[in-house]
């Protein structure tokens, strides 16, 4: 959540965007919205002397008890739980004292690092309990203009990845550049926009949606969309 990265120090002032801006055409959406379910990996090296009790710590964190550790931290340390059991983050974490943000103070304490853990993010952990009332009123502006559906991860043919990995590298990075460039005003939409659609079709921006469709087609047909 945002204010995980604002702190105590500015938390007072923090005010959430809960507007989704229209477009010139008076289009409205909100595209950043994710599936929470991804396809990490982990994994055990023939290196590893100790294979069987790995394995036993990563069953560990699947587990009611391991799950909690893994997000919240420690009971009386890093939270306390509500009404309901459920883990909520203290003001050790949300406001500390020293105006260390969310992350400087559990890193001290879960091993969750921001993603790829083998673990599950539940909702007793992830729900609405470990969020401020200010969060939780902007997610509900906002989501009214999301996806209806939200989509997992694709997949591809090998020949498919490849391809990918060229495209995505050079187009998302150009996208990144240029979006900076029309925030700040070192671009212009009006006068720069024709160009910047041009170099995104000379860079494959066609056959990258060509493959994202496949992906699409694929997925939907596993699902029996």
């Amino acid at each position: 959540g945002s204010l995980h990265y604002v702190g105590s120090t500015y938390q007072e002032n923090f005010i959430g965007v809960d507007t989704i801006f229209k477009g010139p055409d008076g289009f409205q959406f909100n595209a950043d919205v994710g599936n929470p379910i991804q396809n990490m990996n982990t994994f055990i090296t023939c290196d590893n002397p100790y294979p069987a009790e790995t394995i036993r710590l990563i069953d560990y964190f699947y587990s009611r008890e391991g799950v909690e550790l893994m997000f919240a931290g420690f009971e009386g340390v890093t939270f306390y739980r509500n009404e309901e059991g459920n883990p909520v983050y203290n003001d050790y974490v949300q406001n500390n004292p020293d105006g260390l943000i969310n992350e400087e103070v559990l890193g001290a304490y879960v091993p969750w690092g921001g993603g790829a853990n083998p673990s599950m993010a539940e909702d007793h952990v992830f729900g609405e309990n470990m969020y401020t009332d200010m969060e939780k009123d902007v997610c509900q502006e906002r989501i009214q203009y999301g996806p209806e559906i939200v989509w997992g991860t694709f997949n591809y043919s090998d020949e498919q990845y490849r391809r990918l990995s060229v495209l995505e590298n050079d187009v998302e990075t150009y996208i990144t550049d240029m979006r900076a460039k029309f925030i700040t005003g070192d671009a212009n939409f009006e006068e720069d926009w024709d160009n910047y659609v041009q170099t995104l079709n000379r860079m494959g921006l066609e056959e990258l949606m060509t493959i994202y469709q496949s992906g699409l087609d694929t997925y939907n047909a596993a699902a029996g969309l």
